[in-house]
């Protein structure tokens, strides 16, 4: 007497766990599908500007004698930093799109002399390594990391006495190196040639000491900033969209609901 009920049941939570299989399927589609690589001439991954500009000390340059570090203080520079979608492979989630409030942090150290040139008008200082990082301000799904850099053989160049200085490294100039990671973006193939750029007009006045390094000084502002590169494949990662994690809730929901019916 009870058997058609018992099949209605059993008919009824099969549904159910089909359903629910298929909702769990499609979001996880969502979630695992990466964007194709394709290599470009030459890309641009990203410019930023400085967010707050009435930052008084972002950067310091510290001189100990024979060696020297150039890093930024008071919790990194902050900074809007843009991806320039044109030149990345597949479509940057919408989260990643538009300016992103983030904050710059370099450290970095040296132990090589620098130079004056073109008769004592131009300072420059190398830096034998170091690693750059520009880091999103809110994560998106736990991850912060817009950028980083890892170089060795950049350099400082700027007027003797004056308050303007360039700061880059280019891989294959002395043997330097640069190699990227991302949260976001996945890169592969070489990077010869790679290079990253800054410079800010508000430096204390640079001058280089008797042993070749350059004195103390600090800097504030950031008029450009960008990471120009050639011979480099890089690719946008898929990040979970909030209608993708949603759909995934929806079809664990499912599942357990229908696990429920079952007993």
């Amino acid at each position: 007497m009870h058997q058609p009920n018992r099949r209605a049941t059993s008919l009824r939570a099969a549904r159910s766990a089909i359903l629910a299989a298929l909702f769990l399927h499609i979001a996880w589609m969502g979630l695992s599908v990466t964007n194709p690589q394709a290599s470009a001439a030459s890309v641009t991954l990203g410019t930023t500007t400085l967010s707050d500009q009435s930052q008084s000390t972002d950067w310091v340059f510290t001189n100990s004698g024979t060696t020297a570090t150039f890093s930024t203080v008071g919790g990194g520079a902050p900074a809007i930093f843009d991806y320039e979608t044109a030149d990345i492979s597949g479509s940057l989630p919408s989260q990643l799109t538009g300016d992103l409030p983030a904050h710059i942090f370099l450290t970095s150290t040296t132990s090589t002399a620098g130079a004056s040139l073109f008769s004592g008008a131009v300072d420059v200082q190398p830096i034998d390594s170091g690693t750059l990082q520009v880091l999103l301000d809110t994560p998106i799904d736990g991850k912060d990391n817009l950028l980083t850099v890892n170089f060795t053989n950049a350099d400082i160049a700027g007027s003797d006495g004056g308050s303007t200085l360039a700061f880059s490294g280019t891989d294959g100039l002395g043997g330097g190196s640069v190699a990227y990671t991302s949260d976001f973006l996945n890169f592969s193939g070489t990077t010869t040639n790679d290079s990253f750029q800054f410079s800010t007009a508000n430096a204390s006045d640079l001058s280089l000491d008797p042993n070749g390094f350059l004195d103390d000084f600090t800097a504030s502002g950031l008029t450009t900033f960008s990471f120009d590169n050639s011979n480099l494949t890089v690719s946008a990662l898929a990040v979970p969209e909030p209608s993708a994690l949603v759909l995934f809730g929806v079809g664990l929901i499912g599942m357990g609901l229908a696990a429920r019916r079952r007993r």
